[in-house]
Formats: structure tokens, C-alpha cells, sequence
């Protein structure tokens, strides 16, 4: 068995990423994982063993403007996101964690994953809020 953590806005909260990082030290050893991966976050570690070209990312600054935005997509993909507007596909920024555990809660059940609860979300938002963002995309009717 191994356990894997794919790091992220975490790493912009130095604190918040020593104490994420205790925590899984502390449950991996406890459960006896004899693999431990990070994912997404500079090994502070010099023992740690890196892979920087198993796993890819990619972040973009999102513009102001609709049009900024589409520009930056190439072409052909582009054309898609436009049939998509064009067919009624909306996105949104939202912070209700309603929503989110709603879409969060379906997903993960259809896939047979135990859900985590809804305080759970709660507790992350209340503690991150200044470093986490999510949006829905969706067609209304």
C-alpha cells in the first residue's frame, strides 16, 4: 500500500504545509505505507528521492478579460470552449460550500469513495480561505 498527497496552495502557507506534512508522516508510519509521495511541492528534504518528470502541471493567471482568456486557449480547443458558450455552458466563481460538497459528495460517491463530511469543507475554507479559490461550470435549464 502507498499513500499519496499532491501539494498545492499549502506550499504557499509555510505553516499550514509543516503542519499537512507532520500529519501524513504521522499516519503513514502509524499505518505502516512503506511509500510516501508528495506531489507538486519542492523536496525540502535532502534524503527525500525526487521524480520532477513523472508528474506535470500546469498554472496560468487567469485575465480580466473573456477575450484575454480565449486567446490564450489554442485554436481548436478554443473553438470547443466557444460551442460551449454558444450552447449555454456558464462558468462562476462561488464560495458556498454547499455547492461544492453538493458536486464534491455525487462525485465521490458515484466512484464507491467513502465522502468526507461536509465540516470537513467548512473547517478547510474557514482556515484557508485567503489562499483557495473554486468555480462550476454548468448549463442552466
Amino acid at each position: 500500500m502507498h499513500s499519496a498527497l499532491r501539494a498545492g496552495q499549502s506550499e504557499r502557507i509555510p505553516r499550514a504545509s509543516t503542519l499537512l506534512k507532520s500529519g501524513y508522516f504521522l499516519i503513514a508510519g502509524t499505518a505502516g505505507f512503506p511509500v510516501l509521495e508528495f506531489r507538486g511541492c519542492t523536496a525540502n528534504q535532502s534524503d527525500w528521492r525526487s521524480l520532477s518528470d513523472l508528474y506535470a502541471s500546469f498554472r496560468k493567471q487567469i485575465e480580466s478579460s473573456v477575450e484575454r482568456n480565449l486567446e490564450a486557449i489554442p485554436r481548436k480547443q478554443r473553438a470547443m470552449v466557444r460551442k460551449g458558450m454558444r450552447n449555454g455552458l456558464r462558468s462562476e466563481h462561488d464560495a458556498n460550500v454547499d455547492r461544492l460538497y453538493g458536486v464534491y459528495g455525487e462525485s465521490v460517491h458515484s466512484l464507491g469513495t467513502p465522502v468526507f463530511s461536509k465540516r470537513y469543507f467548512e473547517i478547510a475554507i474557514e482556515h484557508f480561505r485567503a489562499a483557495i479559490g473554486y468555480r462550476y461550470d454548468y448549463k442552466r435549464g
